[in-house]
């Protein structure tokens, strides 16, 4: 399977002019942030933080880093602090995080598996990894013409549970979170 080529660098306007009005009830990055906040999960990194939408619904303060590996969208303002960097090499020490989130972004990964032991990695014991990807059954940017992704709703919860084990994974859907 192929990665889903990030292309937020090579063609910034396609990004820039998304239109927002489609999400009518929000989306997962709420629901997350709700979870985070409720479960009191602290430091939260957002790995693909994009323009830190997570950390923008976080209570203000509450503590936020941003990973992405594009400079375009690491551009402007950010709830906190930004790093530039690679999802399966993630610059940070073992059990520095109470949550680690990769939002709508491991299908972009050749191997997604490597970021989800490096989200594992980062984890504090008791901490809680969110991923959330698409399914190539409905969303037009897996299914209109790209092969199948490395990491969607279909084969995610056997790609986590490969790396945390299948008794401490929570496969939460739609809006069970």
């Amino acid at each position: 399977m192929a990665a889903i080529p990030p292309d937020y660098d090579t063609d910034p306007e396609r990004w820039a002019g998304h239109d927002p009005g489609w999400l009518v009830d929000g989306d997962v990055h709420e629901m997350v942030a709700r979870e985070i906040e409720n479960r009191d999960l602290s430091p939260v990194l957002d790995v693909g933080s994009g323009k830190g939408r997570l950390g923008g619904l976080l209570p203000e303060r509450w503590p936020w880093v941003g990973v992405d590996s594009s400079s375009a969208q690491l551009r402007g303002p950010q709830p906190g602090p930004v790093v530039r960097g690679d999802a399966a090499a993630l610059p940070f020490c073992d059990g520095s995080f109470g949550a680690v989130a990769a939002l709508w972004m491991l299908y972009h990964l050749e191997d997604p598996i490597l970021a989800v032991a490096e989200a594992r990695r980062l984890l504090i014991p008791g901490g809680v990894f969110f991923a959330c990807p698409s399914s190539r059954e409905s969303d037009p940017e897996l299914t209109s013409g790209y092969p199948p992704s490395p990491f969607d709703a279909e084969d995610a919860p056997g790609i986590v549970c490969s790396v945390f084990g299948s008794s401490s994974t929570e496969v939460l859907t739609g809006t069970a979170l």
